[in-house]
């Protein structure tokens, strides 16, 4: 049922608005770039394009399934929220990142195991706790009637969907289920920004053929 309901290709075709507002507010935010750099009479004004797209991409992941907005200047949801969500995203990374510097150095995994197990125990605990306030959130506004990212138009998120499921089959889609839709989700956003850049690449080496050879490593600062 949750494969039907939530990772069906329907399902993914109405969120299309989310990806086309994110991808509308990446653009203007590379166009003021460019006017700032204009307005200041510079040349150039070089734009981390790794870390915008891979904003971009946690901003339309969050808005499928929570209706919130976590990076950008523009409508973040909660500051203090949005913190406390970068906090685990970087976290995420320091771990993964001394995980696999002990797959090249086996006395690092020696030395390190107990303190990096530590520090993944305890950021499994603080995602988990952060996935639940969602979920409890979302149950108290359905409950109240409120909406959140659906925001009128008629479109919900991922937390309302799995919730309405829940009322129907309480014994199967409870909260821990729910956490690890959640969850999996999460763990595409490395392959859909992967595809990004190569598209980005792409279009770049389409319109400067005669101008530069483009690569992955060219992608991740843009002089706009």
């Amino acid at each position: 049922m949750a494969s039907v309901e939530v990772f069906a290709a329907q399902r993914l075709q109405s969120s299309q608005f989310i990806r086309v507002e994110e991808t509308r507010i990446l653009l203007d935010r590379l166009f003021r770039a460019s006017r700032n750099s204009d307005s200041r009479g510079s040349k150039e004004q070089s734009v981390d394009m790794k870390s915008t797209l891979f904003e971009m991409m946690l901003n339309v992941l969050m808005r499928m399934i929570a209706g919130k907005r976590y990076y950008g200047d523009d409508d973040v949801a909660d500051e203090v929220e949005a913190r406390r969500f970068k906090e685990i995203v970087t976290e995420t990374f320091a771990v993964s990142g001394a995980s696999n510097l002990g797959d090249f150095l086996p006395v690092m995994k020696l030395v390190e195991k107990r303190g990096i197990e530590k520090k993944m125990i305890l950021l499994r605990e603080k995602r988990d706790q952060f996935v639940q306030e969602l979920i409890d959130e979302h149950r108290r506004n359905m409950n109240g009637g409120d909406k959140t990212e659906s925001g009128g138009t008629g479109r919900k998120s991922m937390i309302e969907l799995l919730l309405s499921l829940q009322q129907t089959e309480p014994e199967y889609y409870n909260d821990e289920i729910i956490r690890g839709l959640i969850l999996k989700y999460f763990r595409v956003w490395d392959e859909l920004v992967s595809l990004i850049k190569r598209f980005v690449c792409s279009m770049w080496t389409n319109n400067h053929q005669d101008s530069c050879q483009c690569n992955p490593i060219e992608t991740d600062r843009v002089s706009v």
